[in-house]
C-alpha cells in the first residue's frame, strides 16, 4: 500500500475568486488551479515567542486532483504543502 507523501513549499500564491475565507482559485508559478472541493480547514498557532499570530489552514482538491494546504497568514496566502 502506497503511503500519501508531502513536502513543505511555503511560496506565495496569487488567489482569487474567494468564497468566504477559502480560495476558488490559485496560481502557483504559472499554472492557475481551480479548487474543487476544500477537504479540512482549520487554525495553527503561531510561535508565541515570536509573535506570530493564528494561521489559517485548508486543505483542497483541485480540479486536476492535485492536493494543497493553502495557508493564509498576515494578510497573505500561501502554499504551505503539496501532496503527491
Amino acid at each position: 500500500m502506497r503511503r500519501p507523501v508531502s513536502r513543505l513549499v511555503n511560496r506565495p500564491i496569487q488567489v482569487h475568486g474567494l468564497c468566504g475565507e477559502i480560495p476558488q482559485v490559485f496560481r502557483d508559478g504559472g499554472k492557475w488551479h481551480r479548487v474543487d472541493c476544500v477537504i479540512d480547514r482549520w487554525i495553527e498557532m503561531g510561535d508565541w515567542w515570536a509573535d506570530q499570530g493564528p494561521r489559517v489552514v485548508v486543505r483542497v482538491l483541485t480540479e486536476d486532483q492535485a492536493l494543497f494546504d493553502l495557508e493564509f497568514v498576515d494578510e497573505r496566502w500561501f502554499i504551505y504543502r503539496v501532496w503527491d
